[in-house]
């Protein structure tokens, strides 16, 4: 059975604070948070294993903080570690990569996205 994603009011709910100061350590936003606060956010969002979820990030701020790429061939090596060097990128940044494999010459995909 698969375990349940933590979700930010667990994550206030476990380490004692409101939803709102939770969502304010996550955002950086720590001018008027006590370091006891702090520190207990930061224990349990570790404890818990806790992930923002970008989806849920994306309708609050209207930034999907997501890329995509459109690749023909996924088999050669220099394009898959390319992917992958992207991907690693692109996570470390905060982003989501999309990677769309397409049999469509690229030039025709991307004119019919227009």
């Amino acid at each position: 059975m698969p375990k349940n994603k933590v979700r930010l009011v667990d994550v206030a709910a476990k380490a004692g604070v409101s939803v709102s100061t939770a969502s304010q350590f996550l955002n950086g936003r720590l001018d008027f948070m006590s370091i006891d606060t702090q520190y207990k956010l930061q224990k349990v969002i570790k404890e818990l294993n806790y992930v923002p979820n970008n989806i849920a990030r994306s309708l609050k701020t209207n930034k999907t903080r997501t890329l995509g790429v459109i690749v023909r061939d996924i088999s050669s090596y220099y394009t898959s570690q390319a992917i992958r060097g992207m991907d690693d990128y692109c996570k470390k940044q905060g982003y989501d990569l999309f990677i769309i494999l397409t049999l469509t010459p690229i030039r025709k995909k991307m004119r019919s996205m227009h």
